[in-house]
């Protein structure tokens, strides 16, 4: 019988513990300021070291101010910080902090920085760990505990194999239809809970011929689905990644052996998944989440529908059911995180922003790159002016209004590049519309709910161009 990707690295990497328990042996362990303070007291209370320090990696990111001064944090935000500079030092973990060049939010940084590979195994205190398994790798989020578990022993204890299931989508997506449009196209499908705790393969002619960082997004929102690991085979756009030089990657040591005990991990012809779902690319238009949960989801040209209970305090803030999406209003912009804090994401919305030569509508509208990498590179060509010239502010990499972990909070609605809608994630009196960068550039601008597949059309590059920045 033919086995699954996941299944293969599985196998690789179980450790059989007797009495029916196992353990997975852990390639990667990343941690970050907020769930591993608690993991290192513990470790320390039972005087064990770091199992394994060079296959664990550290950032700060989650509470961090991306304003550029540390001065606004809470009392407790800034602890946490030093502790895990100091946890780092202690244990001989290489840290991408606050005085690192290279610090940025960890799921952007792993596989910009090489860390993350191909037919491995990693682990991160962070529901978005998911995201790694763009590159053919197991990849989940853990809890506090398990992050201490996995510092004392160097492998995830308590091991159980989830459900294998598929998503394919064939044919070509529509020009101006993103990857976060498509993972948002699924969601309105197949509802938040599809999923539920399986590992889940994304396959098919469309999912094939995105990028890695496109993939990045759709790996990176499995858990919204309800599943536990997102992955993708291993192809010729996966080895092109390894192609450049990274800080832990050196390309020269990329071979015809090592591409192909990449590939040879790859899915079975005839793997067998507990269930499929299959879908064509030419359905997918621009999204928006309505309401407040990720079973809210439809196409910006559509309407608003029913959405649950909602807070005294946030009622100002609704939709009324049946509203045309496109009349919505919006009060501030995001753009950045885990999600679509990539320099592909910037480069969409600046291309939007350049195309309309405006200034933005809503009160404030943040741009905050997912590293200092992607910043730099930005800043390098030019972008940062762009945003800068139309109104958004230009902040440094953290996961800021993402989750509002920090003082990176918004207040009513927000046209958001993120990952979650529910009540009070970007703030407690914020309400969330998850769409695309290149949508929420569009929605700043505009100062409601615009679709960009329309504008982009009528201004075309044969179009006369508007005024622009940078």
């Amino acid at each position: 019988m033919g086995k699954t990707r996941f299944e293969k690295i599985e196998a690789a990497h179980l450790i059989e513990l007797g009495n029916g328990k196992k353990a997975l042996s852990v390639g990667m362990h990343i941690v970050h300021e907020v769930t591993s303070p608690q993991a290192f007291r513990m470790l320390d209370d039972m005087g064990l070291p770091v199992k394994a320090p060079t296959h664990t990696f550290a950032v700060t990111d989650h509470i961090i101010e991306t304003g550029g001064s540390s001065a606004k944090n809470e009392t407790i935000d800034k602890i946490m910080i030093v502790e895990l500079e100091e946890n780092c030092r202690r244990h001989g973990i290489v840290h991408y902090g606050v005085h690192n060049k290279k610090q940025g939010i960890c799921h952007v940084v792993g596989p910009e920085a090489g860390l993350t590979r191909p037919n491995t195994t990693i682990f991160c205190g962070d529901s978005h760990t998911s995201t790694h398994g763009a590159f053919g790798a197991i990849a989940a989020g853990i809890g506090s505990s398990t992050v201490r578990d996995i510092l004392a022993t160097g492998a995830l204890l308590n091991y159980a194999s989830p459900k294998q299931v598929k998503i394919e989508v064939s044919g070509k997506l529509e020009p101006y239809v993103s990857a976060k449009d498509l993972i948002l196209f699924l969601f309105s499908k197949l509802g938040n809970s599809w999923a539920t705790g399986a590992a889940v393969f994304f396959t098919g002619p469309t999912m094939q011929a995105l990028s890695m960082e496109e993939r990045m997004t759709i790996s990176n929102m499995t858990i919204e689905m309800g599943g536990r690991y997102g992955y993708f085979d291993v192809d010729e756009t996966t080895l092109a990644w390894f192609s450049q030089k990274r800080d832990f990657w050196d390309p020269r040591n990329m071979n015809d052996e090592l591409a192909g005990t990449w590939k040879s991990y790859n899915c079975d012809a005839h793997a067998v998944f507990d269930k499929t779902a299959c879908f064509k690319a030419a359905d997918v238009r621009p999204m928006v989440s309505f309401g407040l949960t990720l079973n809210d989801i439809t196409s910006i040209r559509g309407k608003a529908g029913e959405v649950g209970p909602v807070h005294s305090s946030r009622k100002q803030y609704e939709v009324t059911p049946g509203t045309n999406l496109e009349d919505v209003s919006i009060d501030n912009a995001f753009l950045g995180s885990c999600t679509n804090g990539r320099y592909s994401d910037f480069v969409s919305a600046a291309k939007i922003i350049r195309k309309h030569g405006g200034h933005i509508k809503v009160k404030k509208a943040l741009a905050v790159p997912g590293s200092m990498s992607v910043k730099h590179r930005l800043e390098s060509e030019g972008l940062d002016k762009v945003f800068i010239g139309a109104g958004f502010e230009w902040r440094s990499p953290g996961c800021s209004s993402c989750l509002a972990m920090n003082p990176d909070k918004l207040i009513g609605r927000v046209a958001s590049s993120t990952n979650r809608n529910f009540p009070g994630r970007q703030g407690p009196l914020s309400r969330t519309f998850l769409m695309s960068p290149a949508s929420v550039a569009l929605a700043a601008l505009e100062g409601k709910i615009s679709d960009t597949q329309k504008f982009l059309q009528k201004n075309s590059d044969d179009a006369p161009k508007p005024q622009t920045f940078g």
